[in-house]
Order: C-alpha cells, then sequence, then structure tokens
C-alpha cells in the first residue's frame, strides 16, 4: 500500500482507504491490517477485475460486478477489440477448439 489512511467521509460510516502505491486486493486483511473489519461493514467496495474472488468470496453474502468507464476494458465479452484476429473467451464458450 504504501503510505495509507483511512479517512471517513463526514456524517456517514463510509471509509475510503487512500495509499500511494498501486496494488491489486486480494484478501479481506488489507482491511484489518489498517484497523477496518471487513465483517463489520456492510458494504466492501473493491477496485479489480477478479483478483479478490478467491479471498473475498468465504466472507461475502454477494459479490456485484460493475463496470465503470476507463482506459482498460473491463469486460471482454463486449469490448471493442479492433485488431482481435482469433476467438476468445467469453466471447466464445470455448476458444480452444
Amino acid at each position: 500500500l504504501g503510505s495509507a489512511a483511512v479517512v471517513r467521509i463526514e456524517g456517514t460510516e463510509v471509509d475510503v482507504i487512500l495509499n500511494t502505491n498501486r496494488t491489486q486486493t486480494f484478501e479481506p486483511d488489507i482491511f484489518s491490517n489498517i484497523g477496518i473489519d471487513p465483517l463489520s461493514k456492510d458494504i466492501l467496495l473493491i477496485k479489480s477485475t477478479n483478483h479478490f474472488y478467491a479471498g473475498f468470496a468465504p466472507i461475502a453474502a454477494e459479490i456485484i460486478y460493475v463496470s465503470a468507464p476507463s482506459s482498460y476494458p473491463s469486460n471482454p465479452a463486449v469490448t471493442d477489440y479492433r485488431k482481435l484476429t482469433r476467438p476468445v473467451w467469453p466471447r466464445v464458450k470455448d476458444p480452444w477448439l
């Protein structure tokens, strides 16, 4: 994480972790290591494509994927690839056949 801080949005119970180093979120300990009990939260928002799943699925009642505009295509099934010349998953169920 590098240098990190927890900021609570005034008048809410929303905590935001701000950190200086880009990193993937693999496990709930990213919260507990900075003093947030992930099991005490109604909602955890993880900015990741799927790296988080194995670590968070055991503690999540539900996992909801959302999509936002970005420079990185987050859904290859609908990304407008301009130079794609072969079948790829998930556009094709089994591209190796």
